[in-house]
């Protein structure tokens, strides 16, 4: 039974598969993008670092801006969370965006921070 051996690792490499948590399916990706900065005063091109992870039931999302702005949006099945500067936030509908346009604001809608599309 030369083939045994084989069938019996690939059996087990399967069972471990199938009793994997769903977080352990995880990526993430990190970006230098150009992101528009709106505020009440001006509309502004800002370099930004964007880090996206991702798995089955986790969405993080992280943003730093060359001016020290921060934007941080965390969604799973229990929470969804948003935060600007340290401060609640909101993310902005596609239906009244640009296409291809991911944007959060403050609650005031003071600052609005805006890139493309941002996914893994």
């Amino acid at each position: 039974m030369p083939y045994m051996k084989p069938l019996r690792n690939l059996s087990f490499v399967l069972t471990s598969v199938l009793f994997m948590n769903a977080s352990a399916f995880a990526g993430c990706g990190e970006i230098e993008a150009q992101c528009l900065i709106i505020s009440s005063e001006s509309t502004a091109p800002a370099s930004c670092s964007i880090t996206v992870c991702a798995n089955a039931i986790e969405y993080i999302s992280n943003w730093s801006v060359r001016d020290g702005s921060t934007l941080s949006h965390t969604s799973s099945e229990e929470k969804d969370t948003i935060t600007i500067n340290g401060k609640p936030g909101l993310k902005i509908p596609y239906d009244i965006l640009k296409e291809n346009l991911t944007c959060y604001g403050t609650t005031d809608m003071s600052q609005v921070f805006c890139a493309k599309d941002v996914s893994l």
